[in-house]
Formats: structure tokens, sequence, C-alpha cells
């Protein structure tokens, strides 16, 4: 159950949830994005980006790496071997244009490339 996997004090929703492999990778309203060792029940690593909002969309591609969508716009790469950061491998622009942003709201791989 996802719910049981959110660790004690954390109080904001999971808003969105995906799979890498045997781990599981959840997102949440402050912007948090952690992955999960299903089977002991805890945080392997966790990221939050500076002022990204809302972590409302997740992408495990077969690399090992994580695709995260927040509310301001920007994908952001991250790579679960390293650890906990605020700082991704790499950010791109997705929704921006100036000061207007909108919410990376999905993401999807397909074969080699993400959409």
């Amino acid at each position: 159950e996802v719910g049981r996997l959110a660790p004690a004090g954390r109080k904001a929703p999971v808003l969105c949830a995906t799979w890498r492999g045997r781990d599981g990778v959840l997102g949440d309203r402050d912007g948090r994005a952690a992955c999960y060792d299903l089977e002991a029940a805890k945080a392997v690593v966790e990221w939050r980006p500076k002022d990204a909002g809302h972590c409302v969309s997740l992408c495990a591609l077969e690399t090992g790496l994580v695709l995260t969508g927040h509310q301001d716009g920007n994908i952001r790469c991250w790579d679960p071997r390293e650890a906990s950061s605020s700082r991704p491998s790499w950010a791109a622009a997705a929704h921006v244009r100036g000061s207007d942003a909108g919410a990376v709201s999905c993401l999807a791989a397909l074969g080699d490339d993400v959409a």
C-alpha cells in the first residue's frame, strides 16, 4: 500500500507514483520525489528541488534514471545511485515562457524517447 511508504512525520499527500525495478518512486505535494525499497519499506534516496512546487509526474527510465515533472514547468532528471539532493543531474524547461509556467503533468518513456 502506497500510503504506508511515506516516512513518519511527512504530511504532504502523494500525487504520483511509478515503479523502478523493485523500487517504487513517489512524488508529493511538497515537491519531493523519493525512491523507496518496497521490500524494506524505506526511502533509499529523496530529491526536493527548490521552488519547484508540487511533484505532479514521474517517469522511471530503463537506464535507472528518474524524471520528475513539477508545477514550475520543468522536467528534472535524477540518478538514484547518487545521494539525496536538491540539484538534479539535468533539467529542461517544458512549459515555461518568461515568468509564466504550467505544470508538467504527464511524463512517459517511449522506447529511447521521453514524451
